[in-house]
């Protein structure tokens, strides 16, 4: 069995591994930067280095990655879209990077338009952002609360977005 819990980089991304551990995790998810910037940068490979091996020691597996809190990649604003599409492919690299297994996101927010169209620009967004990367990587849906206009709040909602983003990823 698996028991997870999320820490705080904050330091370096051994010690967040550390501290998962000394709590009594052998699983964990950490934010690979600040959840509410665009700009991230990839951790020096010294850093990414010393995260593998304690990981290895103490038997943490798997590893997610939350994405940051203002990606949108249902977004309707042709900025926001780009800044989205842009930051969670910069996520993706960073979860390539340092191994992790997992990527979490939200679906995002629909506001302005159906909820349908919104879907389907989450699903282009994610194959957008993906589109050659290297290796893969699970991207993990997140449901939400379904308030207001976020997407994710059915299950159904999930899996319309699990089908089209499968279709995406052939098409491009």
């Amino acid at each position: 069995m698996r028991i997870g819990i999320h820490t705080s980089i904050a330091g370096s991304l051994e010690k967040s591994a550390l501290k998962a551990a000394e709590l009594g995790a052998n699983t964990f998810q950490i934010f690979s930067a600040s959840p509410r910037m665009w700009r991230a940068s990839m951790p020096a490979a010294h850093d990414i280095a010393a995260l593998r091996r304690a990981r290895e020691r103490l038997d943490l597996r798997p590893l997610a990655i939350h994405v940051n809190y203002l990606i949108n990649l249902a977004s309707l604003d042709p900025v926001i879209r780009e800044k989205s599409v842009t930051a969670f492919r910069g996520e993706l690299e960073r979860a390539v990077a340092i191994s992790a297994e997992y990527l979490v996101t939200h679906p995002g927010s629909y506001r302005g338009q159906p909820v349908e169209q919104a879907i389907a620009a989450f699903a282009l967004g994610l194959a957008e952002a993906a589109n050659g990367l290297a290796r893969s990587v699970t991207v993990l849906l997140e449901n939400t609360a379904g308030g207001g206009a976020h997407i994710g709040g059915r299950l159904e909602e999930l899996r319309l977005i699990r089908d089209l983003a499968h279709v995406c990823a052939f098409a491009s």
